[in-house]
């Protein structure tokens, strides 16, 4: 059995929760055999893709593609991009937009690219007002913005000729 929010299931390979019957459900590319998720056997890529559109035939198993995971999530029943903080390989993070594989670390993990910001798991472009560091590199993302320094805080803005909107020029 499983509840909303307490991800139970990601501890089972190939299972969910799902919420309307409050139990472990294996997801389409591996169905219960055994009283286990077991990965369908597959000849080819197409007979997972029918099952699961980020999913992949592996050594005779369908998977999920590189860049693609099951968490064990509340109703996800399919293959979802990697995450913030998800360990991965170089390249496994860059579907999503403004993400990278943090490399630099011992275990690798999926993190926001320069110019963008942790949101609660999703990296987004930073903007003008957000904070800055001297080298201006968190503001790349945000048109021909630049890191000003000239306040009490340092925050990414426009230059005099640029509209304050995506720093778009006038």
């Amino acid at each position: 059995t499983c509840s909303a929010g307490n991800n139970e299931c990601a501890t089972t390979a190939y299972s969910y929760c799902d919420t309307s019957t409050t139990t472990c459900t294996c997801a389409a590319i591996a169905p219960v055999s055994s009283g286990t998720c077991t990965p369908t056997a597959c000849a080819n890529d197409g007979e997972c893709t029918t099952l699961d559109a980020n999913s992949k035939c592996t050594a005779g198993s369908c998977t999920c593609t590189d860049s693609y995971y099951l968490d064990g999530a509340d109703d996800v029943t399919t293959c979802v991009a990697k995450a913030v903080g998800v360990t991965c390989a170089l390249g496994e993070c860059s579907v999503t937009p403004g993400q990278v594989c943090d490399n630099t670390l011992a275990s690798p993990v999926c993190a926001c690219a320069l110019g963008y910001k942790d949101s609660s798991g999703t990296c987004t472009a930073n903007v003008e007002g957000d904070t800055c560091t001297r080298d201006g590199y968190e503001c790349i993302a945000a048109g021909s913005a630049f890191c000003d320094t000239s306040g009490t805080t340092s925050v990414c803005a426009c230059g005099a000729v640029y509209t304050l909107t995506g720093c778009v020029g006038i």
